[in-house]
């Protein structure tokens, strides 16, 4: 087992790894204003940036398998099914799932939302955005 031991002249702070991944999808809001152009299915490309805390500098997790599993889970989600879900939305599901501290998805890289954990916040939304995943997933294997 390695022994993890730190250094003096580091200053104290925290650690996270970042990972960066795009998916398409197609998506609109039945809700949005009428004769909106959000009304109607569109396709974008969304770019989703996550930050992870680890709790040190040798890797808790790799880069790669947490973007594996993220990217993966985001277009069982949203990208083989028309959706209504918005971007605020897609962050924090992906952000509660994976445990992130951060998740951002912005649509064609430009505009979007940013999720960012508060551990203030009640386990009912967490409770509410597992339960919307556990019924998205059973709706792409009927």
């Amino acid at each position: 087992m390695k022994v993890h031991s730190k250094k003096p002249d580091v200053p104290p702070g925290s650690m996270c790894i970042v990972v960066r991944f795009q998916f398409a999808a197609v998506h609109y809001r039945p809700d949005a204003l009428r004769k909106s152009i959000l009304r109607v299915p569109h396709r974008h490309v969304f770019h989703v940036t996550a930050t992870k805390s680890v709790s040190h500098d040798d890797r808790d997790i790799e880069f790669i398998e947490l973007k594996t599993q993220m990217e993966k889970a985001a277009v069982a989600l949203y990208g083989k099914i028309t959706t209504t879900n918005s971007c605020e939305m897609m962050a924090r599901t992906l952000g509660t799932m994976y445990r992130c501290r951060q998740v951002s998805v912005l649509e064609d890289n430009e505009n979007g939302a940013m999720w960012t954990y508060d551990p203030l916040a009640t386990l009912s939304s967490e409770r509410e955005v597992m339960r919307t995943v556990r019924r998205l997933a059973g709706r792409m294997c009927n």
